[in-house]
């Protein structure tokens, strides 16, 4: 999970410690998809980081979520 301050959200940190989170493991793990469970609230914000979403909403920990992968390829 990521949690940003509220005072510091919309600022773009979210998305750089996703995008460097990604690379981290496409350069340790280059051949491995990876997949997450996503809150299902942010799956635009997955896709645009090349995510696609895999099968359908579910409940965990009371929220709705969905399984997301990103192909080695991408």
């Amino acid at each position: 999970r990521i949690v940003i301050d509220l005072e510091y959200r919309r600022k773009g940190y979210g998305r750089s410690i996703t995008k460097e989170s990604i690379q981290f493991l496409k350069n340790n793990f280059p051949e491995s998809d990876i997949t997450i469970s996503a809150q299902y609230r942010l799956v635009n914000f997955y896709e645009d980081l090349g995510f696609e979403r895999d099968g359908s909403v579910y409940i965990e920990d009371d929220i709705d979520h969905i399984k997301m992968n990103l192909k080695a390829n991408k």
